[in-house]
């Protein structure tokens, strides 16, 4: 349930916190006190997206927070899989967004994706408002409307509906592929033979470029390598033209620090780092002259690295960028080739698949329906019976399927929903027959049926009481007062019948304040309770019999709902 409400520069409230009941909360107000941005911001924690407009002017951000307390097991252990074990059952939802446009979403105060948010949220909170009516208006939606109200869901049917068709669709493409004349088909695997031939050309598994090339430049440049480490090797080791000799010289120094040690120990660790630099050297001197006696020109090679290195860059500006893809490239044309090779045999095999996935998707959807069509059933008889309920005895309400000739991820289902609302009316489709009042009377029948089924802890009611009075009205109070018992409901209204029903009630007013208008919520007391419904009763007329209605209203409210919890 939602516990607490917090509101920061919101529009044109400036800064509110509000404790809510755990069963039937009243919302009422002025018309433009600012109900309908209290519905907007309790929409933001449950994954509306902030508009700019949203923030007010009294900061440079906007902030709306909701405590909610979590006592369901199921819900507490989906939260714990998501990487949140809430202590005490707390979770805080908060949404703040800046004027320089960055947003934050935290949840327990880490920050999550909005998507991540919606997931979180999507069974604590349902807001219904006058623009969500136009969901009965709505064909495509009676099908989900169905799938809710199933006892076990059809979760688990439609998501193999879902990967089959995929598989499906995949299927039917690769077929299509291969839907080609004999002559494509012919100059396709002349193609596919020449490039692999060209592929082939090179042992790309055990070809190392580096090495390739480093050959390449030893061969390019073996004069000057040559010539530069002949250099070197004369300069370690003089010889008979006067150069210095490096290693006989260090030799020298060696012998005379071993004789110098003898005299003064001090000098042991000098000499024996000198003599170990010479070892050292002379061990280099010895891989130069290896290295230079390794050294001969030989043209061919060259000339086939050359060539092996052309090939290669070719091959990787026609197929890939480097050897690894150079290889997919390859071994992707054989599977073609492969493919194209046995096209009429492939051919035969898809069209089986194809033939066999469909007949599998046909399966599913003749399943969906069965349950559809049991469950619509006991959906009929909930809805009329909470339809009669509100006011409306001589109506009657009927579910019908038809066939769609195609098959779509919700299956092959059309369905129509069907009312008569008085005597002699014929049974018609819904969104051609109800007024506004008859609408929400209808979703309010609707989802006090999907109470039965649903786990959803809140259910918010905007402006339900829409072109509703009298009788109605009293009748549509005591259905929302009914569903409070299990559920937290919060409603916003502006008839007293349903108000004084309430177990609790806030008062949503505008205040004028250098020359702003301030928006505030708060709980009113018994007093102001009073009044509020005698305001509702009589408008700008409070009189001692309006007074003497909203007491009665009030005690009667409390009366149902103490006799109701026996």
């Amino acid at each position: 349930m939602l516990a607490e409400l917090y509101i920061q520069n919101f529009v044109i409230i400036e800064k509110l916190q509000v404790e809510f009941d755990s069963n039937f909360n009243v919302i009422t107000g002025e018309t433009g006190a600012g109900k309908t941005i209290l519905v907007n911001a309790l929409k933001l924690l449950i994954g509306d997206r902030f508009q700019k407009s949203y923030i007010g002017k009294y900061g440079n951000s906007s902030i709306v927070e909701g405590k909610f307390i979590i006592s369901s097991e199921e819900k507490l252990n989906r939260f714990k899989e998501m990487g949140y074990e809430l202590e005490d059952g707390v979770l805080i939802v908060t949404r703040e967004s800046q004027k320089s446009g960055i947003s934050n979403n935290r949840i327990n105060g880490r920050n999550v994706t909005l998507s991540f948010l919606k997931e979180m949220m999507k069974d604590l909170i349902d807001i219904h408002s006058q623009n969500e009516n136009q969901t009965l208006l709505n064909k495509s939606n009676y099908i989900k409307i169905l799938d809710d109200f199933s006892p076990e869901g059809n979760k688990n049917i439609l998501n193999d509906l879902d990967k089959k068709l995929k598989e499906l669709q995949n299927l039917k493409k690769e077929l299509s592929s291969l839907s080609l004349s004999s002559e494509e088909i012919d100059r396709e695997k002349d193609i596919l033979r020449f490039q692999i031939e060209e592929l082939e050309s090179i042992d790309l598994e055990n070809f190392d470029e580096r090495e390739i090339e480093n050959e390449f430049k030893v061969l390019s440049n073996i004069d000057r390598i040559k010539m530069s480490i002949s250099g070197i090797s004369e300069n370690l080791k003089g010889s008979e033209f006067g150069n210095f000799d490096v290693l006989g010289s260090l030799s020298e120094i060696v012998s005379e620090l071993l004789e110098l040690k003898e005299l003064d120990l001090d000098l042991t660790e000098i000499s024996d780092r000198i003599e170990s630099s010479y070892y050292e050297l002379e061990d280099v001197y010895r891989d130069i002259e290896n290295y230079q006696n390794g050294l001969y020109y030989d043209e061919e090679k060259l000339h086939l690295l050359d060539e092996t290195i052309l090939n290669i860059t070719n091959l990787k500006r026609k197929y890939g960028s480097d050897i690894s893809e150079l290889i997919d490239f390859r071994e992707k044309s054989k599977e073609r080739l492969d493919i194209l090779e046995k096209i009429e045999e492939n051919i035969e095999i898809l069209n089986k698949e194809i033939n066999k996935k469909h007949l599998d998707c046909k399966n599913l959807c003749s399943r969906l329906t069965d349950i559809r069509k049991k469950v619509s059933k006991n959906l009929e008889k909930d809805i009329l019976k909470n339809v009669k309920g509100l006011n409306m005895p001589n109506a009657k309400f009927s579910i019908v399927f038809f066939e769609d000739e195609k098959i779509t991820s919700m299956g092959k289902d059309i369905v129509e929903f069907n009312i008569s609302t008085n005597v002699g009316q014929p049974l018609m489709p819904l969104n051609k027959v109800a007024s506004g009042g008859e609408l929400s009377r209808i979703m309010l029948a609707l989802k006090t049926s999907l109470a039965s089924v649903d786990n959803v802890d809140t259910l918010i009611f905007d402006e339900v009481d829409t072109g509703i009075s009298g009788r109605t009205a009293i009748l549509v109070g005591e259905k929302l007062q009914m569903i409070s018992k299990s559920r937290q409901i919060i409603t916003i209204s502006h008839l007293a019948q349903i108000a004084s029903l309430a177990s609790s009630h806030m008062l949503i007013e505008k205040s004028e304040r250098d020359l702003d208008t301030i928006s505030n919520i708060r709980a009113i007391d018994e007093k102001e309770r009073v009044m509020e419904i005698s305001r509702l009763i009589g408008g700008i007329d409070i009189t001692e019999n309006t007074i003497k209605q909203a007491v009665d209203m009030i005690e009667q409210g409390k009366f149902q709902f103490n006799e109701g919890e026996k």
